[in-house]
């Protein structure tokens, strides 16, 4: 892993705005604000983004009013900045200003659209006392509950997606320069959204409906359960009676369609709280609060993590387990076959976002209740599992096999060695 120091003086974060960078940026934010967010005339928009990201929030915005929006607001982040006030202020300084957060919810309410733009700072909170980064990240999702079950109950529209930056290229290509890496990293963002074919809009369009294809196929078919075999999983996965298949994207509760992570590539459903057992180990890295956690395993009974072990990140991981009663459980299961074209770059990116998009994968905590009916009655939905935390671990692999299995016992193969069985 490239190191990189939280204070290290930074490079231009910016990519160089020549023509042909600022007219890939510029489809880049329509994409976003057409497909992801689906801005609508007379809507209240929500961003929030690194400050390294100037240039492109304001073609966000430009993109934004274009589609019609009434107003748009910003937040700026700077992790560097939040890593000084946990150094040198400790456990005292370890809070999120929530006043921020509830100005934001506020114009999120009004009828309002979410944009949330990422760009991962290796190392950013390195040396940091692990309880110094809890109480901060208990501070934090205190602070953003309220906004959290919306975007988590698809109550409006929102979508999430990446901008590059040289300290992050370097980890993905560190045999490359800095300049060189920055280059190739953005390239990697542009061909996974399709920013680089002159009908990347259409193309995105293709991905949504083959992805809802395939939803239909394993909503028609109306699994129990899931069982998992690899050399890294031999786990079963239990699945709530009239549970929903989602992907591509999702309706949101004001009517509107949204991509709400972009890139994507996963199919994904919920499983039932107590109903794992087994055992899995990760096949990719997981980067949480800005911190490694590798060689990662856990076994389920009755759908609780009774053991795990870490070879990296240890004390890390037991954070997350132990943030709260349901970090032990699962709240997630997606599907992504290994030929996706995130995969097929053959690099691990150190976002969840990116790598996740790459794998099957799981995620320790909170359920979505969109994977639900809406007149599920409360005995199933009672089968969720309800956190703080919602912690995508990546499991997926070459050898990966999983079979649905029906009510009546019949299999229905879902997955042949990593790749998708219709």
């Amino acid at each position: 892993m490239n190191k990189v120091t939280a204070l290290e003086p930074a490079l231009n974060m910016s990519p160089p705005l020549d023509a042909a960078m600022g007219q890939k940026l510029r489809r880049y934010a329509e994409l976003l604000v057409k497909l992801g967010a689906n801005v609508q005339k007379g809507q209240t928009v929500v961003i929030q983004a690194p400050t390294f990201a100037y240039e492109f929030l304001g073609m966000l915005a430009e993109a934004c009013y274009q589609a019609g929006a009434r107003r748009v607001y910003t937040e700026y982040v700077d992790e560097t900045l939040v890593a000084r006030q946990l150094r040198y202020g400790g456990i005292k300084e370890a809070s999120y200003p929530a006043y921020e957060m509830d100005f934001l919810l506020d114009k999120f309410r009004d009828n309002g659209t979410y944009i949330r733009i990422q760009s991962p700072l290796p190392e950013v909170y390195a040396g940091i006392p692990q309880d110094v980064l809890t109480a901060y990240q208990k501070s934090k999702t205190a602070a953003r509950r309220a906004m959290q079950e919306i975007v988590g109950d698809f109550k409006s529209t929102w979508v999430i997606a990446m901008v590059a930056n040289p300290r992050w290229a370097k980890q993905v290509y560190p045999e490359l320069s800095a300049v060189d890496a920055l280059e190739k990293l953005w390239e990697d963002l542009f061909t996974f959204t399709d920013v680089l074919k002159e009908d990347g809009l259409e193309a995105q369009e293709e991905l949504i409906r083959r992805s809802h294809r395939r939803v239909e196929r394993l909503n028609q078919a109306g699994l129990t359960k899931l069982l998992y075999k690899s050399s890294t999983a031999d786990l079963e996965i239990q699945l709530p009676e009239g549970h929903l298949w989602n992907g591509g994207a999702e309706m949101a509760g004001n009517g509107l369609r949204c991509m709400a992570n972009i890139p994507t590539e996963e199919v994904y459903t919920v499983p039932c709280k107590h109903g794992v057992k087994g055992w899995v180990r990760n096949t990719k890295p997981l980067i949480h609060d800005g911190i490694l956690i590798d060689d990662f395993e856990f076994t389920f009974q009755e759908g609780k993590v009774v053991s795990h072990r870490a070879g990296v990140g240890q004390t890390q991981l037991e954070a997350i387990l132990d943030a709260d009663e349901g970090a032990r459980y699962l709240g997630e299961v997606a599907l992504v076959s290994v030929d996706s074209p995130i995969a097929a770059s053959n690099r691990i990116y150190y976002t969840t976002l990116l790598d996740e998009n790459a794998s099957c994968h799981l995620a320790l905590g909170d359920s979505f209740p969109i994977a639900l009916p809406a007149d599920a009655p409360q005995a199933i939905r009672d089968q969720l599992n309800h956190s703080d935390k919602h912690v995508d671990f990546m499991i997926g692999s070459a050898d990966l096999d999983i079979i649905g299995l029906k009510a009546d016992g019949t299999q229905f193969p879902v997955f042949i060695k990593g790749h998708w069985a219709f």
